[in-house]
């Protein structure tokens, strides 16, 4: 959603930047927390403590990344 916002003036499917940032997002994730299904990253992830902050925050980190890089551009 915050991509979308930001990256798509109209309509997503007209802007295809927007494919090519979520494919980022997605595969950066995987790439670093070893999969983008809740399921796994709940077993390996999530503590009684903690819920599941570790994959939020890195998912929020790496989405910072690409936005920050893309409005620096």
């Amino acid at each position: 959603m915050v991509l979308g916002k930001l990256f798509v003036p109209d309509v997503a499917h007209k802007t295809p930047k927007i494919k090519e940032l979520s494919k980022e997002l997605f595969e950066t994730f995987q790439n670093e927390m070893g999969d983008i299904i809740c399921k796994p990253l709940r077993d390996n992830y999530r503590t009684e403590e903690n819920k599941c902050k570790v994959v939020i925050l890195k998912a929020a980190v790496i989405l910072d990344k690409i936005v920050t890089r893309e409005l620096n551009n």
